[in-house]
């Protein structure tokens, strides 16, 4: 045997398959270099969790953590009568489970705090950041999916997603996950694999149903899922069974859980989140109310047809909401690629079917983010696919032209400084370096109230941060003397209400809004008599004006609905705030009232 003939194959076929070195190690270094960036942009501006959302997941997540299972610590009252059928009224139906469960996993790890909670949606957001580049790898080219994970890895409000200890950077990486298996999908198709492309519909059933455990209203992008795989290709109402069977089948024993706590709603008390920052309910005011004539599951169907003057301007309002976080997201650099792109058909034919899926996934989830009043981040889901098809786009422009490599190389850079601009303003910002203020914020007073050893029961106009710095029970304030009653037979007695400059926010026809702008008030709900002798004999007013207040101020609290329960309930002194953990300063709480009695 000719032995010279046969190494020169070996080396052939090893030659043949060699690794792409250079490409994988350039993309490495890519990832290396953006997760520096987030890093760099959660080190200087990170000050602790402030996003409400993320407060109320950090609590459930140490309750996951601790063994007491899917549960939360902050009471709604409306929850309260959704929950008032046997099961327990701490069950957790306002928040999908799968980003509290991964946050617990890390809380078992290392002792429960805010960092844990951001390095968590930290890490889905570098997940995101590489399944950009492997998607826009292979839908287009590795060029388009390196700008693409650099634009995105880059964009301030997906960094600002990523930092704020929120569930849509894990979002955003099942998305293109699922994105990606719908291309592998397609790809099997085409090549007459039908086994593989049974395979993939199912994987992409799968993710679907992991986004719907992610977040209930993503439930809605299984419909442009399913007109997808009606459209196209061979075989086509077999992959709309086969998705069909295994994404109810994923969904379904949560969804059955939903249903038997709220009365029927799979998406949990997420339905009734249609009727929020709406004419007929201001804010939240929905879920400060044990109201029963509010809790039937067919009232968020008729909404829209009880309610058109409340429902068209909620949809318009959401929608260009939604619109107006689109625009930073990617910035004026590749956002208008991605306009003109709309009307360009691409040369592959896979990036213009998934496109397809992905202006039905816009619309569907662009209108159920209104409706359901959900959090302008939630766009950061479509950042990855639209950036991709940015920079396709652009890269084409580039071809066409025939530009210098020189030229392609300084577009390529002003593309990326200009998409960083805003992100690098924010890193520039020194926090660490501005003087502390004398002036406690709220969620510095309650870290002392837990410091003190405050146990029991608050009433607070910010629960989610009360639950979360003290590990303890906090009701959201209600609206009614009828809600405290419910409240009360629940086993919530009011005793402690704190209350700081977020009831502010209130309906100035609300007894909390008054209680917290006027010490007069305050006064007055206690012990109206007492409090018109000591303002008569102060002011000294003429007695024709005096008996002319007194009446309306008599009228004034027969119409506020909680002051029934309210009376009685003394100011405390807020206190000094104790000096932190890591801190060797106290100061003073500003616009906290504090208030204990006993309800009648």
């Amino acid at each position: 045997m000719n032995t010279e003939l046969y190494d020169g194959a070996l080396k052939a076929r090893r030659w043949r398959f060699r690794l792409p070195w250079r490409p994988i190690i350039g993309t490495a270094l890519v990832v290396a270099a953006l997760a520096f960036f987030a890093a760099l942009y959660y080190k200087t501006t990170f000050l602790g969790l402030t996003d409400r959302h993320a407060l109320d997941v950090a609590q459930v997540a140490r309750n996951i953590s601790t063994g007491k299972g899917f549960t939360t610590r902050v009471i709604r009252p409306f929850n309260i009568g959704l929950l008032s059928n046997g099961h327990r009224q701490t069950a957790e139906i306002n928040t999908a489970p799968a980003f509290p469960y991964a946050v617990a996993v890390l809380f078992r790890l290392k002792s429960p705090s805010d960092q844990v909670v951001i390095w968590i949606s930290l890490l889905f957001l570098i997940l995101t950041i590489v399944s950009t580049g492997l998607l826009g790898w292979l839908i287009f080219d590795l060029r388009t999916g390196l700008l693409a994970m650099s634009v995105v890895g880059i964009s301030g409000p997906v960094i600002d997603a990523g930092a704020s200890g929120t569930e849509w950077t894990m979002a955003a990486f099942v998305f293109t996950l699922l994105l990606l298996s719908i291309v592998f999908q397609y790809s099997a198709m085409e090549r007459g694999r039908r086994f593989a492309s049974m395979v993939y519909v199912t994987l992409s059933a799968f993710f679907a149903a992991v986004l719907f455990m992610i977040h209930h209203i993503l439930i809605f992008l299984a419909i442009p899922l399913v007109l997808y795989f009606a459209f196209t290709g061979s075989n086509r109402w077999q992959h709309v069974l086969v998705f069909a069977i295994a994404f109810l089948s994923i969904i379904t024993p949560w969804a059955y859980r939903n249903a038997s706590l709220t009365g029927g709603s799979i998406i949990a008390a997420n339905a009734w989140d249609i009727f929020s920052n709406s004419k007929i309910c201001p804010g939240d005011v929905f879920y400060r109310s044990a109201d029963a004539a509010q809790r039937g599951v067919a009232r968020t169907f008729l909404f829209p047809l009880e309610h058109f003057n409340a429902f068209v301007p909620k949809l318009v309002a959401g929608t260009s909401r939604l619109a107006l976080a689109a625009v930073p997201m990617l910035g004026l650099a590749i956002l208008p690629m991605v306009v003109v792109s709309v009307l360009h058909r691409f040369k592959s034919e896979r990036a213009n079917r998934l496109r397809g899926f992905v202006y039905g996934a816009l619309v569907i989830s662009g209108i159920s983010f209104a409706l359901f009043s959900v959090d302008t981040r939630s766009i950061v889901i479509f950042a990855p696919i639209v950036g991709i098809f940015g920079a396709a786009y652009f890269f084409q422009l580039l071809d066409d032209k025939k530009l210098h490599t020189v030229y392609v190389n300084l577009a390529i850079a002003a593309v990326v400084i200009a998409s960083c601009w805003p992100s690098v303003a924010e890193i520039m910002v020194r926090r660490d370096s501005v003087p502390r203020s004398e002036i406690a914020s709220p969620s510095e007073y309650f870290v002392s109230l837990n410091a003190g050893g405050l146990r029991g029961t608050i009433y607070s106009d910010l629960p989610w941060l009360a639950a979360w710095r003290m590990d303890v029970t906090a009701v959201w304030l209600p609206q009614s003397d009828d809600d405290v009653v419910e409240l009360t037979a629940a086993g919530y007695p009011m005793h402690v209400i704190i209350l700081t400059s977020e009831v502010d926010t209130y309906p100035p026809s609300e007894v909390w809004y008054l209680v917290h702008k006027s010490e007069l008030w305050r006064d007055y709900i206690r012990d109206p008599e007492e409090c018109m002798a000591e303002f008569k004999s102060t002011a000294n007013p003429p007695q024709f004006w005096f008996e002319r207040f007194q009446k309306y101020m008599k009228e004034r609290r027969r119409t506020l609905s909680l002051s029934r329960s309210l009376s009685g309930f003394i100011v405390r002194d807020a206190g000094m705030v104790r000096a932190l953990p890591g801190q060797g300063w106290g100061a003073t709480p500003y616009e906290i009232i504090v208030m204990t009695g006993f309800t009648p």
